[in-house]
């Protein structure tokens, strides 16, 4: 699909945001998500298909151009943050890095591994030191900095507070769910998987699994759709908080990945 038809299916323009499309892929999976069409399941299915292939052209073409845009700005984006600042920033965003490695590194996502042996220590230890990471960004954003400097960080605040958040999410799926709560569920795996290999794959693609690669727009597309399929056709599941949460953040990530000082 090229993004002309793209764009004009969310009806938006270039200049808008990834943020806006968003917004808008929102808006239209309410309107055509199977389960709100069950007296039209066909059609549905062709405009959710349709729907999910424009959002993968318009993310790739909108965070192509935003990374373009923030390349203008990142020759000088050092200059606008003073050294010392800078410095108190990269080293504590590393510190969340170190903290979300060692979590990816060993597997924890997988909340079934975490409650014993070296495994739970692990799951200890990246907590703590995304938190001590988290906590640095935080006095960082209260204390006495410039606009130019609190926009800088701000998006690498929001990641490490949703990624933190994420990391403490512990509920596991029930083999007594009912029908409704399991159907939910299945969405909500998926798009967790995916957000995962996500994140995984940007932030260290030395340990993530080749054969499970994917594109990241492709990756953002079917986490976005899940996420919002437990969120907005199951309202009512037990999995719409952590749901929420996931997809809180997948849009901080987004905005991280053209955040100049985290390429730095």
């Amino acid at each position: 699909m090229d993004i002309q038809t793209a764009l004009k299916i969310f009806r938006i323009s270039e200049s808008d945001t990834i943020k806006e499309l968003n917004l808008s892929y929102r808006r239209l999976v309410l309107k055509y998500h199977p389960d709100r069409n069950l007296h039209r399941l066909e059609w549905s299915h062709k405009a959710m298909t349709r729907l999910n292939a424009a959002y993968e052209t318009a993310v790739q073409h909108l965070g192509f151009a935003s990374k373009k845009k923030n390349e203008g700005r990142h020759a000088t984006a050092h200059d606008k943050i003073r050294p010392d600042v800078y410095t108190d920033i990269r080293q504590a965003f590393d510190l969340v890095l170190s903290g979300i490695f060692e979590y990816y590194q060993y597997g924890l996502e997988n909340i079934h591994i975490r409650t014993g042996g070296s495994p739970r220590f692990h799951y200890v230890a990246a907590i703590r030191k995304t938190q001590r990471g988290t906590d640095r960004l935080t006095s960082i954003v209260r204390s006495n900095i410039t606009p130019a400097e609190r926009s800088n960080v701000k998006p690498l605040h929001d990641f490490a507070l949703a990624f933190h958040s994420n990391m403490k999410i512990s509920r596991t799926a029930s083999p007594n769910s009912s029908a409704y709560d399991a159907k939910a569920y299945s969405h909500y795996r998926t798009a967790s998987e995916y957000l995962d290999l996500t994140i995984q794959s940007f932030l260290f693609p030395e340990i993530s699994n080749p054969k499970k690669r994917h594109s990241m727009p492709e990756c953002l597309s079917v986490s976005n759709y899940e996420f919002l399929t437990v969120i907005t056709a199951f309202p009512e599941s037990s999995w719409v908080t952590d749901s929420v949460i996931k997809f809180h953040l997948l849009e901080c990530f987004v905005k991280v990945t053209s955040a100049p000082i985290a390429r730095m």
